[in-house]
């Protein structure tokens, strides 16, 4: 690792971000839940015995699919304004958010549901102002969406769908960590920090499996648990 990419992540820490963070599926689902998980299969009689779990995935995969259209157009505006590394950034959580988006849709099929997509709805402003966004739409991921999902689904245990909302949840912490590195620089500090954070190499790894994102690749995955094989270094956006 080169002096710029771990003074990057040392910033990170600093400023209140994480470059590893690290939330295992037993942590969230709990152990008789980590035993249950199974490879996705159809089940029958879904209508019946699964309808809470069909309506928060269908609401999930909304939600992911918006997220991933709103992160590539901050990530154009950011190249538009200049800041390579920002939109780096927002490119790395579109990939992370697409990844969400395809396991909701995997666990609504199995079901025998198909996904409704989303109309694209996107204010793009400026890229500081996009920051401001992209760190609210992760709050609200983390503080009320997901764990309102998880406690919604859990009583109809088809634990695909539960460890696919879990490693969302997850997977949104990582990014929240990411954004707050740069949550001053939507305030008074905004040209100080766009100067340090352009100045910086970094790279994203996400993990193909569940979406971790992640500045270095870890020895397994801190989500899923899958050997770092899956994870993919995300190209510069450009």
């Amino acid at each position: 690792m080169n002096k710029n990419r771990r003074t990057f992540i040392k910033n990170m820490a600093l400023a209140g971000g994480c470059a590893y963070f690290s939330l295992s599926p037993t942590r969230l689902l709990g152990e008789e839940g980590e035993k249950r998980i199974a490879p996705m299969e159809r089940v029958d009689d879904n209508s019946l015995n699964y309808k809470q779990t069909i309506i928060i995935l269908k609401k999930a995969y909304m939600r992911e699919i918006q997220a991933h259209l709103a992160y590539t157009k901050f990530s154009l505006k950011a190249l538009e304004e200049g800041y390579s590394n920002i939109a780096y950034l927002f490119k790395s959580f579109a990939v992370a958010e697409s990844i969400h988006g395809r396991n909701f849709r995997n666990a609504l099929v199995s079901l025998g549901e198909q996904p409704i997509s989303p109309a694209e709805k996107i204010e793009v402003l400026s890229t500081k102002e996009n920051l401001g966004q992209a760190i609210s739409l992760e709050l609200k991921e983390i503080d009320i969406y997901y764990p309102e999902h998880i406690r919604t689904i859990k009583a109809e245990e088809h634990w695909n769908s539960i460890t696919a909302v879990s490693h969302a949840l997850a997977s949104e912490k990582q990014h929240e960590h990411l954004l707050q590195k740069m949550k001053k620089g939507t305030g008074i500090f905004w040209s100080m920090l766009k100067q340090k954070i352009e100045g910086e190499d970094v790279a994203f790894f996400i993990c193909q499996v569940c979406g971790s994102t992640l500045t270095e690749i870890p020895d397994i995955c801190p989500i899923c648990g899958k050997p770092n094989s899956f994870y993919k270094e995300i190209e510069k956006a450009k």
